[in-house]
């Protein structure tokens, strides 16, 4: 099951030789199909598939998660044949690329609903179908400095107000993470002159919400549900460190996420949670909504805000 959390957020790290190699409960050595498909309407419907497979057993690529000490290996699936419906009607066969991605020839439209039928072989037919929810659109959002505190002084933040109107008579669950391309200045008084480097990152902020509980609180980002707020305006509250120099173009990202990649997250969320809490920490199963094997097969529709920030505090 680790191996299925590094797939999913396709990290791939340098193995150290400080690392100790933990192996992954795997009792029967049986293997079984992992496919991550997440679709959304702006791109190419694209499905990764390969097979699990035993500590001890050979394959064709290793991928190690950081500061994690876990070795996994991913077998790579290039031989499936990937049957796509719309609507319960065949719409296309997938082609294969490579590191076991194969892509459709079309774009998801909104709404309407897609399966997929996997054959791996000498591995049982796995199938998963899903959805691509309605787009809903950040109306606008404001920003101010306040403080907070910490254990040496007082800090500042910047808090960002996020309007948005949930969908009413409908179950709407959202993804948000926040990206910046921050613009750090520095003057050399050896040579007399300004340098500029600019970088981009996820960036990390906390947030009191109510409709956001400690499980919901990811990565890069967090993951709630309208049940407080369905059909309503509503004001989402983030906080995080004013400790960006000179300007920052954040894109705040909404993401409305069809119901199975909600419960997708949060558990691979718990189960990083639950391994860090030490090697007699009860392991929690991750959600899968494919059916003879494992993975996720849901839908995304992504709303953009950007704003550029200036840090008046910031003096050359």
């Amino acid at each position: 099951m680790y191996k299925l959390l590094v797939k999913s957020f396709l990290v791939f790290f340098v193995f150290s030789s400080c690392s100790k190699i933990i192996p992954i409960d795997d009792p029967d050595n049986e293997k079984h199909v992992d496919v991550i498909g997440v679709m959304n309407s702006d791109s190419i419907l694209k499905v990764n598939v390969s097979k699990s497979v035993s500590i001890l057993q050979s394959s064709e690529n290793l991928y190690y998660e950081e500061n994690n000490s876990i070795l996994s290996k991913i077998d790579f699936v290039s031989n499936a044949t990937i049957k796509i419906y719309e609507n319960n009607v065949y719409k296309d066969t997938l082609l294969f690329t490579e590191y076991g991605n194969y892509l459709a020839n079309f774009k998801p439209v909104v709404g309407n609903k897609y399966k997929i039928e996997v054959n791996v072989p000498n591995c049982e037919q796995v199938d998963a179908e899903n959805i691509v929810p309605e787009k809903v659109k950040i109306d606008s959002i404001n920003t101010s400095t306040v403080s907070g505190s910490s254990f040496i002084d007082e800090e500042k933040m910047l808090r960002c107000e996020i309007h948005f109107t949930d969908p009413s008579d409908v179950s709407n669950y959202y993804y948000l993470n926040v990206f910046g391309k921050i613009t750090y200045k520095s003057y050399d008084e050896s040579l007399e002159c300004f340098f500029v480097e600019t970088y981009s990152k996820f960036i990390d902020f906390d947030t009191n919400d109510p409709m956001v509980d400690n499980d919901s609180k990811l990565n890069n980002g967090i993951v709630f549900k309208d049940d407080l707020i369905n059909g309503k305006n509503y004001t989402l509250n983030i906080e995080f460190d004013k400790n960006f120099s000179d300007t920052t173009m954040f894109h705040f990202n909404l993401y409305s996420i069809s119901s199975d990649y909600y419960l997708y997250l949060k558990s691979i969320d718990k189960q990083i949670n639950a391994k860090d809490g030490g090697p007699f920490t009860e392991s929690v199963p991750v959600y899968t909504n494919v059916n003879n094997g494992v993975g996720i097969f849901a839908g995304t529709n992504k709303s953009t805000y950007s704003i550029l920030v200036r840090n008046d505090d910031v003096n050359y």
